[in-house]
């Protein structure tokens, strides 16, 4: 049976808006604000940056592809997230006070790789 986080919503231009989809669009859009938001503006936590990146894109990851059913839609919530990463990070180049780190890049894609194998390990 199917989890009703992935069956109950409504469809709309024929993509079917599920809650779960709806918090992956509403944290992927604050995570891209966050991202871009001038040094003096941006969060900033307790933990190293670093594991913020790889908790962060680990996280978003794996309810991406908890929000869809196919194989093919989780590999583009992988590629996705990743190119988004590294989008981001160019982005910052941008920005005033924000710089573009490679293992910023590297920490959203190990977080992203993570959850893709976790997910293909639990969903076979």
């Amino acid at each position: 049976m199917s989890h009703p986080a992935t069956t109950i919503g409504t469809t709309i231009c024929g993509v079917r808006i599920t809650p779960l989809r709806l918090t992956v669009v509403l944290l992927t859009a604050a995570m891209s604000i966050a991202s871009l938001m001038p040094s003096d503006l941006a969060p900033r936590g307790p933990i190293d940056d670093k594991i913020a990146h790889l908790g962060a894109y680990l996280f978003l990851t794996g309810l991406c592809m908890a929000s869809v059913r196919s194989t093919s839609g989780r590999w583009v919530c992988f590629l996705g997230l990743v190119t988004l990463g590294g989008l981001l990070e160019l982005g910052q180049l941008l920005v005033p006070g924000r710089t573009c780190d490679p293992l910023d890049m590297a920490a959203n894609t190990c977080g992203a790789i993570l959850a893709f194998s976790a997910g293909r390990i639990w969903n076979g």
